[in-house]
């Protein structure tokens, strides 16, 4: 069964990432590394097209580190939506 992310749910990095696929737009981008952890803020979805997930990872200040569209098997969640 594939996992289903949804909207907030915090995931972690599990599989190596190419860093074209890290929007270059947010300043101070960093690379994403297996164990970085995240939160999806989008779900990519088309007919057709396998879904991707838009997922944001910020440093301790708050700063966007970096953002990526990521498959379901390149993360594992950690906590769902609404998880306390």
């Amino acid at each position: 069964m594939r996992m289903i992310l949804e909207i907030y749910d915090v995931v972690r990095v599990i599989a190596p990432i190419s860093s074209v696929r890290v929007d270059a737009s947010v300043p101070r981008v960093k690379d994403v590394l297996v164990g970085d952890v995240g939160t999806s803020v989008m779900v990519l979805a088309a007919p057709g097209a396998r879904t991707s997930y838009e997922v944001e990872c910020v440093d301790p200040d708050g700063h966007t580190r970096w953002l990526a569209a990521l498959f379901a098997d390149e993360v594992a969640r950690v906590s769902t939506v609404g998880a306390t």
